[in-house]
């Protein structure tokens, strides 16, 4: 779509919660903008900007090439926190520094190219892609007119993305039960690291990264949010529900406990940002007065309801910072 000068463009940065945010949540995050921000017109895009396993500095990164690329925002959301401490933190127990992608997307990344994945490994990664495929058209039909006008069709095509992307991302874990490429990778993407400091070196990188995003926005012109994502092994976060005991909370996994332990530090560097004058957002709590089931496995993934509750927190959070620093006077780009 154009986002050309009379066009808002909000984009949304981060992993797999932030893609499924900016389609789940644009509806209802556009709708809470055009109430709190009625001066910046009627015509709001969201553009996804996020992928599965990021963690930073993959959304930095993701930010300066859509920057060269010429696209223009207004705001720059970062809806992050679980990757960098549930696949970071995993990662860094075993040497890998937190710098790099996780092992499971960057290893067989680097053996495919080098003719070394194994034929198992290709078979998995070839249904991520399709499962992502997949999870691409169907949101592609939901933003058509017509599917956007009945909500019981949202629903199903809601329902069927969520199901498809759930089978991507188990795809991907099993992506780890198989070797990792050879040992001789461990050189070329490995640099001098102490598993002992890895929640220090963890929070440390996923600041800077945001610092830096807020100072390539500042420079494009645009507003920058960043918002640490809800998730239901933070203590006291959420009341979990039935359901969600039965398939979306296994605080005994790896990653389960590597979130856990990790998003404490998150928030510390977060406050930090916070005193630095960063518009930074902890929403780590922002379910703990909800009863009814919101997340939709036991890794970070929240529901349709889930998304519009962050949705609303996330117009607010954009609201403050937008006129904290365009002023009232703003009027429609």
């Amino acid at each position: 779509r154009d986002v050309g000068p009379g066009i808002f463009v909000i984009g949304i940065f981060g992993g797999s919660s932030a893609s499924i945010f900016s389609w789940l949540g644009r509806e209802e995050l556009v709708r809470a903008l055009r109430e709190r921000l009625p001066e910046i017109g009627d015509d709001i895009t969201v553009l996804n900007c996020g992928g599965g396993g990021y963690k930073q500095p993959q959304q930095t990164i993701a930010l300066m090439l859509c920057l060269l690329l010429g696209i223009r925002f207004d705001v720059i959301v970062n809806l992050d926190g679980y990757n960098e401490v549930a696949m970071g933190g995993t990662d860094a127990s075993a040497g890998h520094h937190p710098l790099f992608p996780s092992r499971q997307h960057l290893i067989p990344t680097l053996s495919l190219g080098a003719g070394l994945l194994t034929p198992a490994a290709i078979e998995l990664s070839a249904e991520v892609l399709r499962e992502q495929h997949r999870c691409d058209e169907l949101a592609a039909r939901a933003r058509r007119p017509l599917w956007r006008r009945i909500r019981l069709a949202r629903l199903a095509l809601g329902s069927l993305y969520r199901a498809h992307a759930a089978r991507a991302r188990w795809t991907e874990k099993k992506l780890q039960d198989l070797s990792l490429g050879p040992s001789g990778w461990r050189g070329i993407v490995s640099l001098p690291f102490d598993p002992a400091s890895k929640w220090e070196e963890i929070a440390d990188l996923w600041a800077r990264s945001s610092e830096l995003m807020a100072q390539l926005a500042k420079s494009a012109g645009a507003v920058y949010v960043h918002i640490l994502q809800p998730n239901q092994y933070v203590e006291n976060s959420k009341p979990i529900s039935e359901d969600e005991r039965r398939y979306a909370f296994k605080p005994g996994n790896e990653w389960s406990r590597h979130a856990r332990e990790g998003h404490p530090y998150l928030q510390r560097a977060g406050a930090e940002l916070a005193r630095k004058g960063i518009h930074f957002h902890d929403l780590t709590g922002i379910f703990s007065t909800h009863t009814e089931s919101l997340y939709t496995d036991d890794m970070c993934h929240f529901n349709y309801e889930g998304n519009r509750i962050v949705a609303r927190a996330a117009a607010a959070a954009i609201a403050d910072a937008w006129r904290a620093e365009k002023g009232p006077e703003r009027t429609a780009p």
